[in-house]
């Protein structure tokens, strides 16, 4: 879809399961975003225009390249949960911001305060942090140290399945012997496949999808139809 405004009003509203080709203007207090693609490449995606809270990101791809901005919250944001996404671009907040940050791959730049990080992995050694706690997250250098639960100088080739022979998000499955395997708070798996939310291939939205229809006209001008269905749960 084109540019995505949210304005206040639209409380309650949640999108899953779609694509997103621009940016998407937020200005609306609990907002959810569920297994979608935000594909926009060169531009800020996720961007805020106002004060907002109770925000859930989660378990979207992010596919924006990494001199832009994938992730934008400048303005007073509070119980925001952001957790189980790839996020190629940028992610940046201000001193007025307050969330969590659960599970994520970060590929690039980071800012953030007053927020819980868990179970994260960040891939770029430009990762600044300021009155944040941080636990059970994995650096390729030294974002986290390796106290509480961190990881630091971990190789990415001994941590994903890789390129070869998956999808741009099926990469990023841990393989045999991850320490990112079961090294998580509670036992969990750290990166976008654990957690309480595991992320979910291709971004298939948490509702059942009908995949087969047989209609069939019957002699009483009524209409059997069967219908197949799975669940993306």
């Amino acid at each position: 879809i084109g540019t995505l405004t949210i304005q206040n009003g639209s409380q309650g509203s949640k999108f899953t399961g779609c694509t997103f080709n621009s940016s998407v203007y937020l200005y609306s207090d609990n907002i959810t975003f569920e297994r979608n693609h935000f594909a926009l490449v060169n531009g800020t995606v996720l961007y805020s225009y106002d004060d907002c809270s109770d925000i859930l990101v989660l378990g979207n791809y992010f596919s924006t390249n990494t001199s832009y901005n994938s992730i934008y919250l400048n303005h007073t944001h509070t119980n925001v949960l952001i957790a189980n996404n790839y996020i190629n671009g940028r992610v940046v907040t201000n001193s007025n911001f307050n969330g969590v940050f659960a599970n994520n791959i970060f590929n690039r730049n980071v800012t953030i305060y007053n927020s819980t990080l868990v179970n994260n992995i960040a891939q770029f050694t430009s990762f600044d942090m300021y009155n944040c706690s941080y636990t059970y997250n994995i650096g390729t250098s030294t974002q986290f140290g390796n106290q509480n639960g961190n990881q630091e100088n971990v190789l990415l080739a001994d941590l994903y399945v890789g390129a070869t022979g998956n999808s741009p998000d099926g990469q990023w499955q841990l393989k045999a012997g991850s320490p990112a395997i079961g090294t998580g708070e509670d036992g969990t798996d750290i990166g976008i496949f654990g957690g309480e939310s595991p992320y979910v291939l291709s971004g298939l939205p948490p509702i059942p999808a009908i995949y087969d229809i047989d209609a069939q006209s019957l002699p009483s001008n009524t209409l059997d139809v069967t219908l197949k269905a799975k669940s993306h749960n």
